[in-house]
């Protein structure tokens, strides 16, 4: 039981760095994933140039039906030069930032697609 309110608390601070809007809109592009959605959210490392650009997302349960994590889907780039598009954990990228890892990870308050598709943002 433990395991389950701190995998909620996680889940509680994932959904806290997105607004109601980005929240609702990654999870509907998740249930049509045959489109190439516009990207919704942009995180990135302030110490490095990691960054994640964002457009779906579904949700995980367990066996009992306890929400237990986000799967993301979008732009992953560690900056070493090989972006590519995959999956992130939301709750394992937010939880990083309150970690005492030297990588402090935030939301692009500022980032706008334009109404581009994520399809534009590979290799750039």
């Amino acid at each position: 039981m433990n395991w389950i309110r701190q995998h909620r608390t996680k889940l509680n601070r994932a959904q806290q760095v997105l607004t109601k809007n980005q929240w609702s809109q990654l999870v509907k592009n998740g249930k049509n994933r045959d489109q190439d959605h516009s990207p919704v959210a942009r995180f990135f490392a302030t110490c490095s140039p990691a960054t994640w650009i964002l457009n779906e997302a579904e949700l995980i349960y367990d066996d009992d039906g306890n929400l237990v994590d986000v799967s993301c889907f979008g732009l992953c780039d560690l900056g070493m030069g090989h972006p590519e598009l995959g999956y992130v954990s939301l709750t394992e990228l937010i939880e990083t930032s309150r970690k005492r890892f030297p990588l402090q990870i935030e939301r692009d308050l500022h980032f706008n697609p334009h109404g581009k598709p994520i399809s534009t943002f590979v290799g750039k």
